[in-house]
């Protein structure tokens, strides 16, 4: 889900100060620590935004999909705070972080579509650090998925994405197979070509 209309503000620059950038499935589209100079958008596709732990695990924040910037708050730092990766093939398209803000500041309306994002990865930070506390698999993915039907997402496509989605949840991909076919039995999903649909 996404409060920016992403046309209207690539229409507020030159199309030369628009770069467009397509990556694969697994690429790395920048990395934690390193200068926050371009802010990016997703054009189509998802990336995850995450941070590695000292056991090598990755601990996910977030998944920007089509329509969402990567990272608002790269805007307000001089660093990225986290990794970005492509969970499938995706297309971004960024501007100058500097040139952005200075867009926000001659088109409020721009600036208040930002700001609702980052108020929206606040609340989703809040959301994954409760579901971290869950100990049942079953509940912390069908809370994950209420989640994501609250959002308006009620049919949640997992090709390619089980991999993302285990990190993102704290769960392996067998632990989600196995709930996943539980709560198929229980009438609160359907399952149909790689997508999972929320009944109730």
């Amino acid at each position: 889900m996404s409060a920016y209309n992403l046309r209207t503000l690539l229409s507020s620059f030159p199309k030369a100060e628009v770069l467009s950038r397509k990556v694969k499935a697994g690429a790395t589209v920048f990395q934690e620590g390193s200068p926050t100079s371009r802010i990016y958008f997703v054009i189509e596709g998802e990336i995850r935004a995450l941070r590695y732990l000292s056991s090598g695990q990755e601990l996910v924040f977030f998944r920007a999909r089509t329509g969402a910037a990567l990272g608002e708050a790269g805007a307000f730092l001089e660093e990225h705070p986290f990794t970005a990766i492509a969970t499938v093939d995706s297309v971004l398209v960024s501007m100058q972080k500097e040139r952005l803000l200075e867009a926000f500041r001659s088109q409020p309306q721009l600036a208040d579509q930002f700001f609702s994002c980052m108020a929206l990865r606040y609340t989703e930070a809040l959301m994954m650090r409760e579901l971290s506390t869950v100990r049942s698999a079953d509940e912390r993915l069908m809370m994950w998925f209420q989640w994501q039907a609250s959002l308006g997402d009620d049919v949640m496509d997992f090709e390619g994405r089980m991999g993302a989605i285990g990190a993102e949840l704290g769960l392996t991909r067998e632990s989600i197979y196995r709930s996943l076919a539980r709560l198929e039995k229980q009438g609160v999903i359907k399952r149909e070509r790689g997508s999972v649909h929320v009944l109730k």
